[in-house]
């Protein structure tokens, strides 16, 4: 009963299952606060200042080298958690057939 190729399972809408609306809101809302933690996490303040004094050459930038490693995993991680619920608002925004 597949009508669209997608990367991952996506919600069936039927008489057992949860309403369009019920689903769009939530997923719509997910989508929203995610959003907005991006936002946030983007003003905070990263600069190498806040690093140097642990690393035994301060100019080194080693210790701020390995946060941002770390910081842009997390960036990559909220962008794929966004990316899967703007698909699923997508394709519960589809027409149902």
């Amino acid at each position: 009963m597949k009508t669209a190729e997608h990367e991952f399972p996506m919600p069936v809408i039927h008489m057992n299952g949860n309403s369009r609306e019920t689903l769009t809101e939530q997923y719509e809302k997910a989508e929203y606060v995610l959003r907005c933690l991006q936002q946030e996490f983007n003003q905070i303040d990263f600069h190498p200042r806040d690093y140097y004094p642990l690393d035994d050459d301060p100019y080194s930038n080693e210790s701020f080298n390995e946060a941002l490693t770390e910081r842009l995993k997390i960036l990559e991680a909220l962008d794929v958690a966004r990316n899967y619920l703007e698909k699923h608002i997508e394709h519960l925004h589809e027409d149902d057939h």
